[in-house]
């Protein structure tokens, strides 16, 4: 079943990892999909190759006039947003708890929240025009004794304020904010924004 027929995405970091699992999740399900990552890897190519619909944006998502730039982009290729995916899984520090340069710090943890704040006020505009969408911040599961670094549990605390802030304001517009932790869970969730959006949007389900 077509679950995102017709609904329109955007996959930060999508070129590489999980942010890729991502984009071809949404694809497979029938969505249109902006794959938008540093660089270019053909995953676009390769959905529109399959019988999807794609198109790749190159982006630093970190620069808020870039994170614009990219939803401008998508409106005027698209029409409209109508999911937008925080893909924000940065690497692992190497150098130990407190080895590391605050350089590497900021880059870890306040980029990370940087690209997540930059692509949510680019994009909720046009989500406020329609009174609908969702953003999904990925968010990786941090349990107790699970042998993360501090870095992976401030990020991901961080995460999960941010996003229930987002949730508590947008809300009432008719915009869900969730965290998610694998591609899986998109699918479960997918039949919820379903019943929310379809009516209001004119989407398919």
């Amino acid at each position: 079943m077509n679950r995102f027929n017709q609904w329109v995405a955007i996959v930060t970091a999508a070129s590489h990892g999980i942010g890729t699992d991502y984009a071809r999740t949404m694809a497979a399900a029938g969505a249109c999909v902006a794959i938008t990552d540093t660089d270019e890897t053909g995953l676009a190519q390769q959905i529109e190759a399959e019988g999807g619909s794609a198109i790749a944006i190159a982006v630093d998502t970190s620069i808020e006039s870039e994170a614009t730039k990219m939803a401008w982009t998508v409106m005027e290729h698209f029409g409209r947003i109508d999911v937008l995916i925080n893909n924000t899984a940065g690497d692992t520090m190497s150098a130990g708890q407190f080895g590391e340069s605050p350089l590497n710090w900021d880059r870890h943890i306040a980029q990370d929240l940087q690209r997540i704040f930059a692509c949510a006020k680019a994009t909720i505009p046009f989500m406020r025009r329609s009174q609908y969408g969702c953003i999904v911040n990925i968010c990786p599961r941090i349990t107790a004794n699970s042998g993360v670094l501090l870095h992976q549990v401030a990020r991901s605390n961080a995460i999960e304020t941010l996003s229930g802030s987002l949730a508590d304001e947008l809300e009432r517009e008719g915009i869900q904010v969730e965290t998610l932790t694998s591609p899986a869970e998109l699918l479960k969730l997918a039949a919820g924004w379903s019943r929310h959006f379809s009516t209001e949007a004119g989407l398919s389900q």
